[in-house]
């Protein structure tokens, strides 16, 4: 089932029908089966300037999403025990262990007790769009794809169109979410993916989405295509 998804999936990058497939991303709220995403290289060129890495860990995302709000100066420099109540953070747990990380990775810099992050934090992906895989079951992957819409500027369920040929009648449920359908169809059909329900547009710009978008930058850097759950279930 997936080959056949990814055949026919371009299109759910948008227009522009640029995207590479990622698999078993892990989220803020569990595993999302397939992403494809559009990374924005030009957001890449200043962090390959400073060797800086991707930053997998939330509360770390956290701390450089804070520190990258600009003031008036055009500049924010914060102490911990200012920092730890804008990210919901003790100030001990920052001390030790988050800040100390993001220094060493290169990506702070600190001045006596205020700590700078010494590139302004830029999402690294033009576009998400997350999908769930399932032969059938549509109440559960609808309700696990309703995570994914807080990053995602798109999200999809994909169903075995000939196990679920009748999954349009709950199409109230999947417009209230703003989640959409495609059926997957076997070979020998014409059209290997059909949209069965079109999906919400969105433009998250959080944390949620700032989490996935480092930890698709870590599997794109280190090769992989999948994270270390296995390959979505085909």
């Amino acid at each position: 089932m997936l080959p056949v998804l990814l055949r026919g999936a371009a299109w759910l990058t948008g227009p522009r029908q640029q995207g590479s497939p990622y698999f078993e991303v892990q989220t803020m709220r569990g595993v999302v089966d397939l992403l494809m995403v559009e990374v924005d290289e030009s957001a890449l060129v200043s962090r390959e300037r400073w060797s800086l890495p991707p930053v997998v860990d939330a509360p770390a995302v956290a701390v450089l999403l804070a520190l990258s709000r600009v003031d008036a100066a055009g500049s924010r420099a914060l102490r911990v025990t200012e920092l730890a109540p804008e990210v919901g953070m003790s100030e001990s747990h920052l001390r030790r262990s988050v800040m100390p990380a993001l220094a060493d990775s290169g990506w702070l810099e600190r001045s006596g007790d205020e700590w700078r992050a010494r590139l302004r934090y830029q999402q690294p992906m033009r576009r998400i769009v997350a999908v769930e895989v399932k032969r059938d079951k549509w109440q559960k992957a609808l309700a696990q794809a309703v995570h994914h819409t807080s990053f995602a500027d798109a999200t999809y369920v994909a169903l075995d169109g000939a196990r679920s040929p009748h999954v349009e009648r709950a199409s109230g449920a999947f417009f209230l979410a703003g989640v959409g359908l495609v059926a997957v169809h076997a070979p020998p059909a014409q059209r290997p993916v059909s949209k069965v329900i079109p999906a919400a547009q969105r433009r998250p710009r959080g944390l949620p989405r700032a989490v996935v978008s480092e930890r698709v930058l870590a599997l794109r850097a280190s090769g992989a295509r999948s994270g270390p759950v296995g390959h979505v279930e085909q």
